[in-house]
């Protein structure tokens, strides 16, 4: 019985030192636990400086252009003779035409504003009666505008021409006439048209008769340069 318990206590003490050798051992050699490396935060950077508000572009300014009201009247001209033969002519009355027509035998063609001319322009040209025949006495009446500020007194005529001639075969007696200032209408004369055989087409425009040593004719222009002429015609 006491070996028994002698071998078991034998037996204790072997296991216990087997243990105890064991856990020496293990404290000798202590496994390293490896440690999660620290981890590195990065510095936060300083918030970005916010930007300006744009503001609008200045808008442009373009200049606006400026239209003349009214454009000037054309220059005066020299007239000069037609090219080609003027056609037949309709009754009409009052037709303006450019300088360029045929001008009477002892007329002078001055411009605008030019010797007893100065100031003094035409409006308009009619006759009576409006179907004249051989023989009738054609009355014609002259409007006439006046700048020059007072009465005028001049002989003032109407000069009658054949379509494409350059020499008058008729005209009014050139009676001495009060041109008012500002517009008015003035009796120019009569004319009468004998030996008519058939209708033929003749044109009239009013003129200035100078008095003087070769009673020069000066012809009436508008306003703005040009010869006014009328048209009609005188039947048998």
């Amino acid at each position: 019985m006491k070996s028994f318990i002698a071998r078991r206590t034998l037996l204790a003490i072997l296991l216990l030192g087997s243990v105890l050798f064991g856990a020496a051992c293990r404290n000798a050699n202590p496994t390293a636990t490896p440690a999660p490396p620290t981890a590195i935060l990065p510095t936060p950077l300083a918030p970005a400086p916010t930007a300006p508000a744009l503001t609008d572009a200045p808008t442009a300014i373009v200049p606006t252009a400026v239209l003349p009201t009214q454009a000037p009247p054309p220059a005066a001209t020299e007239p000069s003779s037609p090219s080609a033969p003027i056609p037949t002519i309709t009754p009409a009355e009052g037709n303006v035409v450019p300088p360029g027509n045929p001008p009477s035998n002892n007329a002078v063609v001055p411009t605008v504003d030019r010797g007893p001319l100065t100031g003094l322009y035409v409006a308009g040209l009619r006759y009576e009666p409006s179907e004249p025949r051989n023989n009738d006495q054609v009355k014609f009446f002259v409007t006439l505008i006046n700048r020059t500020g007072r009465a005028q007194y001049y002989p003032v005529c109407v000069e009658i021409f054949r379509p494409g001639a350059k020499k008058s075969f008729g005209i009014t007696n050139c009676d001495t006439l009060t041109i008012p200032a500002g517009t008015g209408q003035v009796f120019a004369g009569t004319w009468i048209g004998s030996g008519i055989k058939e209708c033929i087409p003749v044109r009239a425009r009013a003129v200035l008769r100078e008095q003087g040593e070769g009673e020069v004719r000066w012809v009436f222009t508008t306003t703005n340069g040009g010869e006014l002429w009328t048209d009609f015609n005188v039947c048998p």
